[in-house]
């Protein structure tokens, strides 16, 4: 079912025709009441159009105008009772994707990422080239590759520092250093024009699900740059019906004071995408348990609205993560580490792994010499209390990252409470109506 719209025209009380009837069906399928589907614009669907204008965030006023067409017309409050499950590549992974679509059936999709570290556009043009060269030669674009989506991430490696005197201190009251390395910076016009021709030449010969902007960080005086560049995205991406997504990490993103200083708030962000990801990452000088567990999924999604969840997705980690303290030395920490890894260490010197409630996640400690060693653990059971927290806040989704570091027995436990959505080769062209519709 396409919901089609003609300018101008709006529906109330009293309307009639096939495009009341087409009105009554959607908002049936959403699960609302429009009473019965006669084509006739009357109280009960009045007050259906006002209970969905409430849940999503809209003027309840009972009419049928723009702004609920352009609600309409979103992929994501198509997908209904089911959720995106995705899954992020290890990084670096370069093989043919079929084996981890055999390993992993009840995905919906697999993320695949890749970084650009310059915003010259010779270099823009460079990694495309390797893009392509890599996709190639994991198989994406042909009829057997399983449905994925390009994840681009920017900047140098979590972890690598900018150099003296050009990082970003000082920035919280919104002064932009004068000088600073190009990739902390959001792009330009000359690099978003690569950029834009860059991504729209590999989504036309590898055809992924859509395309995720890893944004993080976006310092003050950067958000409109980054505006531009998903506004001049978006409706090329939604011609060739393809997704438009963001990814935001919570762990990364600069706290910026005063509040009107954040040129690119969520609710900003949020009219700008398809869908949007939201992320709290391990970086150094996390306190345990980190980003592990349901509590850390409650502060994620802090703030967040019940009128926008229909369009956010949650990245849940699925690598334990260490903290390390010696005589007369801070906690460090955390590092990431496979889950089968800790596993092993914990049975190698007779740890008991319990389970926090609280937190809920697992966790042990041990002892090396001097040092004394924390882990945390997402276990089938943390992720099992997540996936139920993600439906009961009807979220859109969550990624998997990364695949291949989890608890072994996650792969059978999956899809668990949630009803995965079942892309093709067609892509959001499944969701009705399909983006650009």
């Amino acid at each position: 079912m396409v919901w089609r719209w003609r300018p101008g025209r709006v529906l109330a009380l009293g309307a009639r025709g096939e495009r009341v009837r087409t009105l009554q069906e959607t908002l049936a399928a959403l699960g609302f009441d429009p009473g019965p589907i006669d084509g006739v614009y009357g109280l009960l669907t009045r007050q259906a159009v006002r209970e969905c204008q409430r849940r999503y965030g809209l003027v309840a006023d009972g009419v049928a105008g723009p702004q609920l067409h352009r609600l309409f017309r979103e992929p994501a409050l198509r997908l209904g009772p089911s959720q995106a499950l995705l899954g992020l590549l290890p990084p670096g992974e370069a093989g043919p994707w079929a084996r981890w679509a055999g390993a992993y059936p009840a995905l919906s999709a697999f993320v695949w990422s890749s970084r650009l570290a310059s915003w010259e556009p010779a270099r823009i043009e460079l990694a495309a080239k390797a893009w392509s060269h890599q996709l190639a030669e994991a198989g994406a674009g042909t009829p057997a590759a399983p449905p994925w989506i390009w994840r681009l991430t920017f900047g140098p490696p979590q972890g690598a520092e900018a150099p003296a005197g050009n990082g970003r201190e000082g920035t919280e009251a919104g002064r932009r250093p004068e000088e600073f390395p190009l990739p902390w910076s959001g792009p330009g016009r000359r690099a978003r024009r690569a950029l834009v021709a860059a991504i729209t030449s590999v989504v036309d010969r590898f055809r992924p699900l859509g395309v995720d902007l890893d944004l993080e960080p976006v310092w003050p005086g950067e958000g409109r740059r980054w505006v531009h560049l998903l506004a001049a995205l978006r409706p090329l991406l939604e011609r060739r019906g393809r997704l438009l997504m963001a990814t935001r990490d919570l762990s990364r993103r600069p706290r910026i004071r005063p509040a009107w200083a954040d040129d690119l708030p969520m609710g900003l962000l949020l009219q700008q995408v398809h869908l949007l990801i939201l992320a709290r990452r391990a970086v150094a000088g996390l306190s345990p348990p980190g980003p592990l567990g349901t509590a850390a999924l409650a502060g994620l999604l802090a703030g967040l609205g019940r009128a926008h969840a229909y369009k956010v997705l949650v990245e849940l980690p699925l690598e334990a993560l260490r903290w390390t303290q010696g005589e007369d030395q801070p906690l460090t920490g955390p590092d990431p580490v496979p889950y089968r890894e800790a596993k092993v260490a914990a049975i190698t010197h007779g740890r008991r792994i319990e389970w926090d409630d609280e937190v809920g996640a697992a966790s042990f400690r041990l002892r090396r010499g001097s040092r004394v060693e924390q882990y945390w653990l997402p276990s089938v059971r943390s992720v099992e209390r997540l996936l139920e927290q993600v439906r009961a806040r009807r979220l859109a989704g969550v990624v998997l990252a990364p695949l291949g570091a989890e608890d072994p027995r996650l792969s059978r436990f999956l899809p668990g409470p949630l009803h995965p959505w079942r892309p093709t080769q067609a892509g959001p062209g499944d969701i009705p109506p399909a983006a650009g519709a």
